[in-house]
């Protein structure tokens, strides 16, 4: 069984995807955590020194690099959806699943946390690039699960619900 989590940042998905690998006795995956671990820096160190654009190349790397044959949970980067070929990326999943969180849980949780996309905005433009990303988390996901005032262990009963288990 491959699972994929999507969602925007502090939506749970390392949290709540660590659970589920362990509930279901599969490998888990955070592919912010694989690019962190190839260049041997920080998420935010990566930003700083190559950029964006830069960090999404190394981001699809990890992605193609769990292969179409494995079986896990993948947390994915609050971006991942927004490269061109997510979706040939996630082809072979048995679910993708969307982890919601509103713009102001978002927002909120993110207060004295570094960001590299999100430091310095306001909250006007913070919730224009959720709006733009839930459009895609919603275009790719098989099922969502609002995590809004929710426990972790309720999220997770959702999602073993959700896929089934």
């Amino acid at each position: 069984m491959k699972i994929i989590l999507i969602g925007f940042a502090t939506s749970g998905k390392t949290t709540v995807g660590k659970l589920l690998a362990q509930k279901l006795n599969l490998d888990f995956y955070d592919v912010d955590q694989m690019v962190e671990n190839s260049l041997g820096a920080s998420v935010a160190e990566i930003f700083q020194r190559y950029g964006e654009e830069r960090f999404r190349v190394y981001e699809n790397l990890a992605m193609l690099s769990l292969g179409a044959h494995l079986n896990g949970v993948i947390a994915c980067g609050g971006g991942s959806v927004s490269q061109q070929d997510f979706g040939e990326m996630t082809a072979h999943c048995d679910k993708i699943v969307w982890l919601k969180v509103s713009a102001k849980t978002a927002y909120s949780r993110l207060d004295g946390v570094s960001r590299p996309l999100f430091d310095g905005l306001s909250f006007e433009e913070f919730s224009k690039i959720m709006d733009e990303r839930n459009a895609l988390y919603e275009k790719h996901c098989d099922v969502a699960i609002d995590t809004d005032g929710k426990t972790v262990e309720e999220v997770l009963n959702d999602l073993l619900k959700a896929i089934g288990s």
